[in-house]
C-alpha cells in the first residue's frame, strides 16, 4: 500500500468534552447568563470565513434568492434634537458585501463611505448554510449541546450580527429560545433583564 503524501486536513471541530456538558447542564442551563473565556483554543470561525460566507450572501441575492434570511438596517440621520437613534431597514443589493472587498475591514470601510459616515448593521440567519467550516463547527458543537440537553423542538440556528452600531438595531431582543453568544472580533457590550420585567412589551 503507498504512503499518503500529504496528511488530510483536519475538519474544524468545537466539540467540546462530555463533562463540560454535564457540569453546564448541572451549573448553568437555565439559571442565567454565563461567561466561558477562551473556550475554544482551535478552529473558532474567523473573520475571513465570516466573510466568505457573506459573499456568499450577496452573490446569491444579486442573482435573484431574494428571500435570504439577511437584514441591513442604517442608522437615521441626525436631527435637530440630537443624534440619531433609530435604525431603518434598507433594500439590500448595494449594502451586501463584494468579493472585491477583499475581507470584513473592506468591507465596513466600503459602508462607510456609501452611508457618509451613519452606523450600520447587518443581520443573517442560518450562517452554517454559506459557509461548509462553519456547518462543521456548528455541528461538532451542537453535538455536546444536544446529548446533555436534548434536541430543541425549534431547532437551532446560526445568526451573525456584524456592524459598527452602539445598540442592536432592532431594539432589545426578546423570544423564547437559548442563546450562546459567541464574539468573534472585537467588543460587545451585553444587558440583562428578568422575562417577567419584558412581558407587557411588544
Amino acid at each position: 500500500m503507498a504512503r499518503a503524501s500529504a496528511a488530510l486536513p483536519v475538519e474544524p471541530s468545537l466539540a467540546l468534552p462530555k463533562a463540560f456538558w454535564k457540569r453546564f447542564a448541572r451549573e448553568h442551563w437555565d439559571v442565567g447568563p454565563t461567561l466561558f473565556p477562551s473556550l475554544f483554543p482551535r478552529h473558532f470561525p474567523s473573520p475571513a470565513e465570516i466573510f466568505e460566507a457573506l459573499v456568499d450572501v450577496g452573490a446569491r441575492y444579486r442573482q435573484g434568492e431574494v428571500m435570504l434570511p439577511v437584514r441591513f438596517y442604517v442608522e437615521n440621520e441626525a436631527t435637530a434634537e440630537g443624534p440619531p437613534e433609530v435604525f431603518a431597514a434598507v433594500a439590500l443589493s448595494r449594502y451586501l458585501p463584494l468579493a472585491e472587498d477583499g475581507d470584513v475591514d473592506g468591507y465596513a470601510r466600503r459602508m462607510e463611505h456609501l452611508l457618509q459616515g451613519r452606523r450600520f448593521g447587518l443581520v443573517l440567519s442560518n450562517t452554517q448554510s454559506h459557509h461548509w467550516s462553519h456547518w462543521l463547527q456548528m455541528r461538532t458543537f451542537l453535538s455536546g449541546v444536544h446529548g446533555a440537553l436534548g434536541v430543541p423542538l425549534g431547532g437551532a440556528d446560526s445568526a451573525l450580527f456584524l456592524g459598527n452600531y452602539r445598540h442592536t438595531p432592532f431594539g432589545i431582543h426578546k423570544d423564547d429560545l437559548h442563546v450562546f453568544y459567541f464574539v468573534i472580533r472585537g467588543r460587545r457590550r451585553m444587558s440583562f433583564w428578568p422575562l417577567e420585567a419584558m412581558l407587557s412589551r411588544p
